[in-house]
């Protein structure tokens, strides 16, 4: 069985994998601006009114390429993301093999599940202003955050609060 990867390798390559997400969203917002600034014109109006709407766009342009990104990446026969290849580690079951697509999926919505928290209460809070509501939401997302990395700093087998509830863990390969 190989070594369980610590907090510093999986931050590290997290950083990378998002440093990657911020092209694709700096290139992704670039085209649908200059592309389509007609269509955006008239349904800007109908988006920044309505948080639902808002909140199901930040979904779909946001978490949802995330989710995915993370989901199809760990299934693979790589077993990584782009930013988990250089540090040369990956994402396994129990047994040290390969994760399915299901489980991956699984792990990712959870992983995910703060940043959809917090931009649903950030957007609610910037469209309809501050709540008691809204900012326990927020604080909660972040707590949720600090949860996830510190169970993996402290854990015995450096598995976060998601690779628990997934059945997976974080190894260094060979």
């Amino acid at each position: 069985m190989h070594p369980r990867a610590g907090l510093k390798p999986r931050m590290l390559a997290f950083a990378i994998d998002l440093l990657l997400f911020a092209l694709y969203l700096a290139a992704f917002f670039a085209v649908n601006m200059a592309g389509l600034s007609d269509v955006l014109e008239r349904i800007y109006p109908t988006i920044f009114s309505s948080p639902l709407a808002f909140d199901a766009l930040a979904f779909s342009t946001v978490i949802l390429p995330l989710i995915l990104y993370f989901s199809l990446m760990e299934s693979s026969k790589h077993q990584g993301t782009v930013g988990k290849r250089p540090l040369k580690i990956r994402v396994v079951d129990s047994k040290g093999q390969r994760i399915s697509f299901g489980r991956s999926l699984l792990r990712s919505l959870i992983k995910f599940l703060p940043w959809q928290l917090a931009h649903t209460a950030v957007i609610r809070i910037t469209l309809a202003g501050p709540s008691t509501g809204l900012m326990l939401l927020s604080i909660g997302a972040q707590l949720l955050v600090l949860l996830f990395v510190i169970h993996i700093a402290f854990n015995s087998q450096h598995q976060s609060v998601y690779d628990r509830f997934a059945g997976t863990f974080v190894n260094h390969a060979a």
